[in-house]
């Protein structure tokens, strides 16, 4: 089961964007935004790609995520391609 982005009761719901790749037939966009949580449609392609989760990030991180993620040896740009293989239709 994915461990989900979840906003707690008590607390403002952030806003998270999406910085990975586009996943085929309109599944996410790249710099889509959602507010308080990840939607569920997306639980299974986060169970076989992991990497997809951690490319939501605040909205406040969204330009230090794109240079890390341009970044060749950074995390960020490691789980980008993890994602991008996933979409090709490579192994995760």
């Amino acid at each position: 089961m994915a461990i989900r982005k979840k906003v707690e009761h008590n607390e403002e719901a952030k806003s998270l964007i999406y910085c990975g790749p586009n996943l085929p037939n309109g599944i996410l966009s790249q710099f889509v935004v959602y507010r308080g949580e990840i939607p569920n449609h997306l639980d299974e392609h986060m169970k076989k790609c992991p990497s997809l989760e951690k490319l939501f990030v605040p909205v406040e991180a969204l330009s230090t995520t794109l240079l890390a993620i341009e970044t060749k040896g950074s995390a960020e740009n490691a789980l980008y391609q993890e994602v991008q293989a996933y979409v090709k239709g490579g192994a995760r």
